[in-house]
Order: structure tokens, then sequence, then C-alpha cells
């Protein structure tokens, strides 16, 4: 074997799932705020973020009235609580550290997929109508949002599972779904 053999592969390495049943660590804001090396690790990973959704993701069209998709450091195997976000006629969203604190009773059922597992098939969850998030923005700003099924509500519930160690497939078959549905994968 030559020293530059391992450059070339012949496929893509396997991804560890594993990562993705995992709780995703917050990101130290303190640091953050008072750290430019710090800082600028967590911004580079939103760049990454970034690079990744507009080179990869496909619209998995989760939001039936609009769509959208996002990414969270799950998808990339990155153990930050960061997720992302594209609400279809807007831009790119991030938010660090984001916690549901308030939501809807009710729910609405959304077929959705996942880009992380790569379903046959988009599947039924049913995920609360709006949700408030609690987060801090790029900029180190503590927020709080209300945000609802046109603004990115569904998608948000699915990344924030996703730092939770919670996947699609978890909440699908929580909810009482078909495991036949899910075979194969």
């Amino acid at each position: 074997m030559r020293n530059y053999d391992y450059i070339v592969q012949e496929r893509e390495p396997e991804f560890d799932r594993s990562v993705l049943h995992r709780k995703l660590f917050p990101v130290n804001m303190r640091l953050f705020a008072s750290s430019a090396p710090y800082r600028t690790h967590i911004l580079g990973i939103i760049s990454y973020m970034e690079w990744v959704m507009s080179q990869t993701w496909e619209d998995y069209q989760s939001n039936p009235d609009g769509g959208t998709y996002g990414i969270s450091g799950a998808n990339l195997g990155i153990p930050y609580n960061i997720i992302g976000f594209k609400v279809k006629g807007e831009g790119m969203r991030y938010m660090i550290n984001p916690v549901i604190i308030e939501h809807s009773n009710d729910q609405g059922e959304t077929k959705s997929n996942c880009g992380s597992i790569k379903l046959l098939a988009k599947i039924p969850v049913r995920r609360h109508r709006w949700v408030k998030v609690k987060f801090y923005d790029v900029n180190g700003i503590e927020r709080e949002e209300k945000l609802t099924a046109k603004t990115g509500a569904y998608t948000v519930q699915h990344e924030i599972d996703h730092c939770l160690g919670i996947l699609i497939t978890d909440r699908y078959l929580k909810q009482g779904g078909d495991p036949t549905l899910l075979q194969g994968i």
C-alpha cells in the first residue's frame, strides 16, 4: 500500500448512525462570548452546516403548508446542540442550544423524511402545530421565538429531536406507526 492510497476511496465511508441516538452537548455560550477561537470554531461549524445543506440536502417538504428543511449537529456527527433550517422563501436560520419551552396542545400530521437515515418513503409523524423555542442566535444573543407550521415548527421539532438523540422513526413507532414500513433501513 502506498502512502497516498488512503486518500482515494471507491465509495463514501459509512456514516456512524449511532451518533444520531446520542444527546448532543450544549454550546458553551460563556466561551462563545469571550473566546475568539471557540467562537470561530462554532461559526465554522455553522458555515459547514450551510455548505452541506446547499450542496447535498434536498427539500423534504416536511411542512405541507410551505416546505422547510433543516440540519442538526447530529446529522454531521458534530456533538454540538446546533440546528439550522430554511423555510421556503427565506434564508437559512440557525439556533444554538434550542429548547422548546412551550407548545400547542393540538398536533398536525406531517409526512416527513430524514436525511440522516434516508427512508425509502416519507412517513407520517404528528408534531405540535406551534412551538415556542428559546435559543441563542449566531451573535450569541438569547432569543425566544414562536414558530408555526408555516414558519418551520415541524422542522425545528425534528432537528431538536436529533439533538436529543431521537429519530423520526422513534417518533413514528411511539405514535403507533407500522414497524414493517421501516424494514430495510
